[in-house]
């Protein structure tokens, strides 16, 4: 009776012992907490923004760099069906505390996402507003083709 019960002690401090060692797991430190509110400031923004279709997208954030109350974000974007894909580096401010995302550009590019409420991309057959003007060329005109001979049998 006693070896039962000493027995069963030691399965209750086993489990008890297995079950703290799982609370004490180290807390997320402020820089991995940082890392997760940036990625969800962007995806709201994408969400927001409403030119990308999220759902056929793969969004993997390949680099996140907090530094105080800046961060900037490397994203890349790949179609779930087929290839294809692109990258762009946000840059976000905190605020308040809530993250928001201040601009956008592709590496290498000088361009990126248009402000939001900014001034729209060109339609397509537009110019963009800087682009200097484009004037027809004149057309040479073609002599008219010369008219088959008739043939006598």
């Amino acid at each position: 009776m006693k070896t039962t019960r000493i027995l069963f002690a030691l399965i209750f401090f086993a489990a008890l012992a297995m079950g703290c060692d799982r609370a004490t797991a180290p807390a997320p430190t402020a820089q991995q907490s940082d890392e997760a509110a940036v990625k969800a400031a962007i995806q709201s923004y994408l969400a927001s923004r409403g030119t990308l279709n999220l759902e056929a997208m793969e969004v993997d954030f390949k680099q996140v760099k907090v530094t105080g109350d800046r961060a900037e974000a490397q994203v890349e974007f790949r179609a779930k069906a087929g290839a294809g894909g692109m990258q762009m580096v946000y840059a976000l401010e905190r605020q308040g505390g809530v993250w928001t995302v201040k601009g956008s550009q592709s590496p290498g590019m000088q361009t990126g996402h248009p402000p939001v409420g900014g001034a729209a991309a060109p339609q397509p057959g537009e110019l963009p507003p800087s682009h200097p003007p484009i004037t027809p060329q004149p057309q040479q005109q073609q002599p008219p083709p010369a008219k088959p001979k008739k043939q006598s049998w």
